[in-house]
């Protein structure tokens, strides 16, 4: 049925004149959790299409008419990886039963395209209404588990809200081809920013804002309840207290997510998704650098494996300079393998605990050991050279403080090494953006 799905990240978009089947993701690992996600059937009378018409919406959707398994769409159907055979019921937490009757290529298990969990679609009906659903919908994080197949089917799609102000803006939008024919998004009536939440209310829009808030930092990252209970409570007070929407916190409105608080809300969600679009374009320069410095290691290798002590050779020079690089070897590179070389080897094989003392056979010999060492080093060393020449290290070293402190103060113990080590033979070539 479903041929094609393109996926949509929602939280805040807005749909002006097309809209499409909504797919979307997430990443956390818990037992009896899914993903889950939902997608419709188009008509031919529809006021919105993403692809700008029906016959295309059809070729992009697949007809809509029957799952997978032959059996036609139904309240309650389930698309699901393959590992869950067609007639699986499953029941989802505030949602009811439903079943297995359906499949899609981006519907796939756990372990795949960096999903944590298995991912569920459920249809939400046809044309616009079901179009609204599907968006409306999302992605949620959902508590579930498989029932008897005896089970009768109660999963209601038709309780899900279908409000006419969803709506998703071209960017969001994966399929290239289809982003040419989405209009730029225009807000219509409310949005998460635009309505206020107190402890009158939950569902929906409580659990986006709770969403958000972890988002931000502000509450567990598994908090989704949809009540606006004393932790979402405490978590905008919080936020108003650290933004200065409230001084105190017995000030008017403390803990009630108003228009004050959705202004400053919405300004620091703005910066909060810019910077993970900044980090993750951080992360693929890191990578292709890291990706430079092991080749570059590898070819610096190739120079250095067979050189032995009185030797005398450009190759012997390059291993002067790599040693000198590491901060092993004090003295002109003469491209002679002498004693101070020898010497200077011997420590490097010390420190790093290849040999246990200098009177070891291996002892001052460039063994399998040795290069695995000097290997990982010299790709190490160049890594964090390229970053010094781009102002860049204070930045990564930032980055990754949020992973490990460790990590981070051993690369500033390394920044303050490296940045005192002349006579390298790096190449000054830009590879990452300051952040």
């Amino acid at each position: 049925m479903k041929k094609f799905l393109t996926s949509i990240f929602l939280s805040v978009f807005i749909l002006q004149s097309t809209g499409s089947v909504i797919q979307v993701f997430a990443e956390e690992v818990d037992q009896n959790y899914f993903i889950v996600t939902a997608y419709y059937s188009p008509l031919p009378d529809q006021n919105n299409y993403l692809t700008g018409n029906f016959k295309d919406e059809v070729i992009l959707n697949g007809q809509g008419i029957a799952g997978a398994s032959g059996k036609k769409v139904f309240s309650g159907m389930l698309a699901a990886p393959s590992k869950y055979s067609f007639g699986t019921k499953i029941h989802l937490d505030g949602l009811g039963i439903g079943e297995v009757s359906d499949r899609g290529g981006a519907i796939v298990p756990a372990g795949q395209r960096g999903y944590s969990y298995d991912r569920i679609d459920i249809w939400m009906g046809y044309g616009d209404e079901g179009l609204k659903r599907a968006l409306y919908w999302g992605k949620r994080k959902v508590a579930g588990n498989i029932v008897d197949a005896t089970s009768s089917v109660n999963l209601d799609y038709t309780s899900v809200p279908s409000p006419n102000w969803i709506s998703v803006g071209k960017d969001d939008i994966s399929n290239k081809s289809v982003q040419q024919s989405v209009l730029e998004p225009v807000e219509q009536n409310v949005s998460i920013f635009e309505i206020v939440l107190s402890s009158l209310n939950s569902g929906n829009y409580v659990a986006e804002l709770q969403t958000l808030l972890s988002d931000l930092g502000y509450i567990a990252s598994d908090y989704t309840a949809g009540v606006y209970d004393d932790k979402t409570i405490e978590a905008v007070r919080s936020f108003q207290l650290n933004f200065g929407v409230i001084s105190h916190i017995n000030d008017a409105g403390n803990g009630v997510y108003g228009p004050k608080t959705q202004k400053e809300f919405k300004r620091q969600y703005d910066i909060y998704l810019k910077e993970q679009k900044l980090f993750q374009e951080y992360e693929e320069s890191l990578e292709l650098l890291q990706q430079e410095a092991q080749l570059n290691a590898q070819e610096t290798i190739k120079n250095i494996t067979n050189v032995g002590y009185g030797e005398i050779s450009s190759s012997v020079r390059e291993f002067q300079i790599v040693l000198s690089n590491l901060g092993y070897f004090d003295y002109k590179d003469t491209a002679i393998f002498g004693a101070k070389t020898k010497s200077s080897l011997i420590d490097y094989q010390l420190e790093n605990n290849i040999i246990d003392k200098q009177s070891q056979v291996d002892a001052g010999i460039i063994g399998p050991k040795t290069l695995e060492s000097l290997t990982e080093d010299i790709a190490d060393t160049y890594f964090i050279q390229k970053l010094i020449e781009q102002n860049s290290l204070n930045g990564y070293i930032s980055y990754v403080k949020k992973e490990n402190k460790k990590i981070a103060l051993e690369l500033e113990q390394r920044k303050n090494s490296q940045e005192q080590i002349s006579n390298n033979t790096i190449e000054n070539t830009p590879i990452i953006k300051k952040i």
